[in-house]
């Protein structure tokens, strides 16, 4: 398949990977200057959003971080939403560890019936689009850095802060605990949709080849 072949058929993750850095420009008041959720150009540009904000503002900069890495988190919402509307699967179908999500994924997938539904191809077609464009760009990582650091010292000032109430910050400790473990189960079952897509195509390029 030729680069050309591969940009245009992947095309509905450009448009996801541009929307999810609209998204959080409109959520932290960002105004949007232009928007191109597909155009390809001959400097290997597909889409692009441009946005301003006030550099004095500390919501707006640390929206810059949720911007740049806006792909990723959008484009995990829309596979686990994908999931749930074409599978039928629910976010924590695939909980546990690695391995034990992995071996589940593939229990799931190796039922003969699920690949005689037309719904199984279209979610495969979606997976390999969305997860082909949902990789950040040297521009989107250089804002979320902009805006990383601001977030960082935000929360620092957050966790001070709790120490100077009853149990604040056991009530800090928590909510990060909880937070780390949604971003486990997330970053797990992330793992598992691309190590099954990559066994797939590398199957079907196999199967091509003979």
């Amino acid at each position: 398949m030729g680069d050309k072949a591969f940009i245009y058929l992947t095309a509905p993750g450009v448009a996801v990977h541009e929307l999810s850095h609209a998204f959080f420009c409109v959520l932290f008041g960002h105004k949007i200057i232009e928007m191109k959720l597909f155009s390809p150009d001959e400097d290997g540009t597909l889409g692009y959003v441009q946005h301003t904000w006030n550099s004095k503002n500390l919501w707006h900069k640390t929206g810059n971080f949720f911007i740049g890495t806006g792909p990723i988190w959008c484009g995990i919402a829309v596979l686990l939403t994908l999931n749930y509307f074409l599978l039928s699967i629910p976010p924590t179908a695939f909980g546990g560890n690695f391995l034990s999500a992995l071996q589940s994924f593939f229990q799931f997938f190796s039922h003969p019936g699920i690949w005689q539904r037309w719904q199984t191809w279209l979610w495969l077609y979606a997976v390999f689009a969305i997860a082909s464009h949902i990789t950040l760009s040297p521009s989107d990582l250089k804002g979320a850095l902009s805006g990383f650091w601001i977030l960082v010292v935000l929360l620092l000032l957050l966790h001070t802060g709790a120490a100077f109430f009853p149990g604040g910050q056991n009530k800090v400790l928590q909510w990060s605990t909880r937070l780390q473990n949604s971003l486990a189960g997330i970053a797990i079952g992330f793992a598992v949709f691309f190590a099954a897509l990559a066994l797939i195509l590398f199957l079907l390029a196999h199967i091509k080849k003979r």
